[in-house]
């Protein structure tokens, strides 16, 4: 049976990996050890405008509740595979994460720290994001 008529897993991921984790992707072959990822998510992202979140207008809020357990997590998922009827998730590479909601309207930012088995120079890491 073709895969088409037995359907198939679609993931997507939450807002803030997906500014660097495709990123990250082409460098695995390095051996990604760990990562560390800020990220400064806009008032979008929780569903609010300033309209409707005046408190926000020059404010940050140094956390969102459940934010850091899901942008650790999601990734491995997106690296992981499936068996049988389940995804597994990746077990590398550590993850650790900061969320602070910014006072921006539209539009997340990550600051991201990325440790390697193999260093690889910056060359090497553009021509990896070059090919990919």
């Amino acid at each position: 049976t073709s895969w088409y008529k037995k359907g198939f897993i679609a993931v997507k991921s939450n807002c803030s990996i997906q500014s660097y984790v495709p990123a990250l992707h082409p460098l695995k072959e390095y051996g990604i050890t760990k990562v560390l990822a800020c990220t400064y998510q806009a008032i979008s992202g929780a569903g609010k405008t300033f309209e409707s979140w005046p408190e926000m207008v020059d404010n940050l809020i140094p956390f969102i509740g459940g934010e850091e357990e899901k942008s650790e997590q999601e990734p491995l998922k997106v690296w992981g595979h499936i068996e049988g009827d389940k995804i597994i998730n990746a077990s590398e590479p550590s993850i650790t994460t900061q969320c602070l909601r910014v006072p921006v309207s539209d539009g997340h930012t990550a600051a991201v720290f990325v440790s390697f088995d193999k260093k690889p120079s910056k060359d090497d890491i553009l021509k990896k994001w070059r090919d990919f």
